[in-house]
């Protein structure tokens, strides 16, 4: 058995993504492939639940805004697990709470929340940019639930 004596704040699991829901799973792959945003203009890797968000150049451009808060403003690094990992850090747990509070428009516990990752000098522009992107995220899964389901009909009948 290899023992870790020691993790990274924020690293720590808190949670599995089979048990969160579809708007924490989403924005948890949002933060997971932050670097997409800036670093790949190639979507064809990322997971099809924010391929949509990443290619409206709109969406993009106002995710990037928030990604940017974090990146330029954190008190640490913030951690992030593998794209793949189905464990759930608290820093990405922490990202997803905060922005479905933001949706709920609890702003307090945005910026409660948001004061664990940045410098309060930027929680209050956090708090106004995540309840952006929440309601981006809820849109985006509006639309996912109105897709068409891609059935497979056989008919047994015969032309002629």
């Amino acid at each position: 058995m290899n023992l870790q004596k020691s993790k990274r704040a924020g690293e720590v699991i808190v949670n599995s993504l089979e048990v969160m829901t579809d708007f924490e799973r989403k924005c948890i792959q949002i933060l997971r492939h932050a670097n997409d945003l800036f670093e790949k203009k190639d979507s064809s890797e990322l997971p099809g639940c924010i391929k949509d968000l990443f290619l409206n150049q709109f969406s993009r451009f106002l995710i990037s805004d928030l990604i940017s808060i974090f990146a330029s403003y954190h008190l640490r690094p913030i951690v992030r697990h593998h794209p793949s990992c189905q464990c759930v850090g608290s820093d990405e747990n922490v990202f997803a709470n905060i922005l479905n509070f933001a949706f709920e428009n609890q702003e307090e516990e945005v910026k409660l929340l948001g004061s664990l990752l940045v410098k309060s000098k930027q929680v209050e522009s956090l708090s106004k940019k995540a309840k952006v992107v929440a309601f981006l995220i809820d849109e985006d899964l509006k639309k996912e639930c109105q897709k068409p389901i891609k059935t497979q009909i056989i008919f047994n009948n015969q032309l002629h």
